[in-house]
């Protein structure tokens, strides 16, 4: 095995492929499935709760939340483009080193 690690790269390993929705059965419970999402341009969520909690959200992790209004934010209360440019600053970050036929990669979802 190279102790050389690799990275892998959209443009090789994701040509010719779509975004795609479709429902799925696990444990007979339906969930909704997006194939290939990292294609997607990012998307904002709003969450809410009955407590007063609330969440904005990106789909690239970047988030503020808080309870009440934005004087009780716990991240900085900024508008949905901010908010998805911070994602390296705000939300979470996963880095996996994989290994397959003989060799490691770093993926970053």
């Amino acid at each position: 095995m190279s102790n050389e690690t690799n990275i892998l790269t959209k443009e090789t390993s994701l040509e010719n492929m779509d975004v795609e929705l479709k429902s799925v059965i696990i444990d007979d419970e339906v969930y909704y499935q997006i194939s290939n999402n990292d294609l997607m341009r990012p998307f904002f969520m709003s969450i809410v709760s009955d407590s007063n909690h609330w969440m904005f959200i990106s789909s690239n992790g970047g988030l503020t939340a808080g309870r009440k209004n934005s004087e009780y934010a716990l991240f900085p209360y900024y508008t949905d483009d901010k908010i998805t440019e911070s994602a390296d600053i705000t939300g979470n970050k996963s880095i996996f080193k994989v290994s397959k036929d003989n060799q490691e990669f770093m993926w970053e979802p």
